[in-house]
């Protein structure tokens, strides 16, 4: 995930970037045939003990997380430094229940 400001007369830069692995929700998907969402109990149960690192829950839904974005200053000898937060929400559905509700078809 990358989050861009928004420059009118030049051009857009980036703020920060963040990679979440959904590997396991995504096979867990395709196993149960039913959607799943990347929550709470599912990182704590199914990606901690599988070397994820911690990630920060929002306490008021806990379907949702704070991801750090980080960006590579190189004019600062290349260290990369937190930029701020973006609250993310994941949920994976199967190609079956996907096909039946197309995103932006009407739109």
């Amino acid at each position: 995930m990358q989050a861009y400001d928004r420059d009118f007369f030049k051009s857009n830069d980036m703020i920060g970037e963040a990679t979440i692995n959904l590997k396991y929700i995504i096979e867990d998907t395709a196993l149960v045939q039913q959607p799943l969402s990347f929550n709470k109990k599912f990182h704590t149960e199914v990606l901690i003990p599988n070397g994820y690192n911690k990630m920060d829950f929002d306490p008021k839904d806990e379907t949702r997380f704070w991801l750090p974005l980080t960006f590579k200053n190189v004019k600062k000898g290349g260290n990369t430094e937190e930029r701020g937060h973006v609250r993310v929400q994941v949920d994976v559905l199967p190609v079956s229940i996907a096909d039946k509700n197309p995103v932006g078809k009407a739109r």
